[in-house]
């Protein structure tokens, strides 16, 4: 089946590998470099698919999207992305997008979905994982029989799948259907159902989650012969993807004592300690908010980035409320580079250490900053207003 493909999308560099990709196979590749293009081209016709970015300069994705779905004879689309916004799921679970790929883009991937001959027709997903993200996923296997996968195609609900699952302990295959209600609070992935779990499958996932580099064969053995810390086990993971973290942690710890040298208990142990930590965190980042001492506010903010150092809000607010109660430069300057790390895509820490530079009267470096900023973000309006007032401060100085 021949395809007409649109890829719209604002680098060009995308639709040069979309083509070099696609270039043997039966189809044909036209470029659109903004939502007005994409729409114009798709309103001409002619076009099965369009693989449609949803963030592009000047651009409501979302809106590009709403309005390809009320043409006459509307195109399939699959919605490329590195986002994660709710209305990505929500666009594909309504039928506006036939699926929602991650970038890098496989756009094998892309083509196998928009010539699948009906929907019961089975998705093959090959998924390489690394050890910590594989032993989550085998925990919710067994646990739940089912799997949640982030940085995976977001697919519409009860599509066929057979999912390859390449590990460095191993390969594993499974198989079952999407399933938007299998998720993690404030996650975004594919959720899927898994088909029942054999002996064999059981077995191999909890041989995977401990393996030593030798291969290791799969040997049933009767689902009936469960270990001592399963039932922690099981119901601690259940309430971590409830978000009851504390209450999860004291199951899994439990788990843990009867089956310490156990691999997959002790990494979902891990996983309930840290978010057992970033949720005690933000409970304290609210509560610095409501806070009117802002010496108190302070010590609350030093102990959420005790519990969850990754956060740039929280370094940012530090370095302010440092600031505010006089203490050192060096220490808010500190918590402006962590934040500066942790969000390089963000402009409000370089806006914020530019104003403390200006604050502490050294308008040189501060203008510095300032420029530094806006060659990386020559949009900010903030920015650029507070580059005027330095050049003025340092003219008159």
């Amino acid at each position: 089946m021949h395809l007409n493909l649109l890829i719209a999308d604002h680098d060009p560099a995308v639709f040069s590998l979309a083509r070099a990709a696609l270039l043997r196979r039966d189809c044909s590749t036209e470029a659109a470099f903004s939502g007005f293009d994409c729409l114009a081209r798709a309103r001409a016709g002619g076009i099965d698919a369009v693989l449609l970015d949803l963030d592009m300069p000047n651009t409501d994705g979302f809106s590009v999207l709403a309005e390809l779905t009320r043409l006459p004879s509307a195109p399939a689309v699959l919605l490329m992305t590195c986002a994660t916004d709710p209305r990505i799921e929500q666009s594909v679970a309504k039928g506006q997008a036939l699926a929602a790929l991650p970038k890098p883009v496989d756009f094998d991937l892309a083509l196998r979905l928009l010539s699948r001959r009906s929907n019961a027709e089975c998705v093959h997903l090959h998924l390489p994982l690394d050890r910590p993200s594989f032993l989550p996923i085998a925990a919710q296997a067994l646990a739940r029989g089912t799997l949640f996968l982030e940085n995976a195609p977001i697919l519409q609900s009860d599509t066929p799948l057979e999912i390859a699952l390449e590990t460095p302990m191993g390969r594993l295959t499974l198989t079952g259907a999407s399933d938007s209600t299998v998720r993690f609070p404030g996650r975004y992935g594919l959720g899927v159902r898994l088909d029942d779990l054999g002996a064999v499958d059981q077995e191999r996932l909890r041989a995977l989650s401990n393996a030593t580099p030798e291969p290791i064969s799969a040997v049933p053995r009767p689902a009936a012969d469960t270990s001592a810390g399963d039932d922690y086990f099981r119901r601690g993971f259940d309430k971590l993807e409830t978000g009851k973290y504390d209450s999860a942690l004291i199951d899994l710890r439990h788990a843990l004592e009867l089956e310490p040298d156990n691999a997959l208990f002790r990494a979902t142990c891990q996983r309930a300690e840290a978010h057992a930590g970033m949720h005690k965190a933000a409970v304290l980042f609210r509560r610095a908010e409501e806070q009117s001492d802002p010496a108190e506010a302070l010590k609350l903010i030093d102990d959420a980035i005790r519990l969850d150092s990754s956060r740039a809000t929280y370094h940012c607010e530090a370095a302010r409320l440092t600031l505010r109660i006089g203490g050192a430069l060096d220490k808010a300057e500190a918590h402006i580079a962590e934040a500066i790390h942790l969000a390089p895509s963000d402009p409000a820490p370089r806006h914020l250490f530019a104003q403390m530079l200006e604050r502490a009267g050294r308008y040189q470096e501060a203008l510095w900053a300032c420029d530094a900023a806006l060659q990386l973000f020559p949009g900010d309006k903030d920015l650029a207003k507070l580059l005027t007032r330095l050049r003025r401060k340092c003219g008159n100085s």
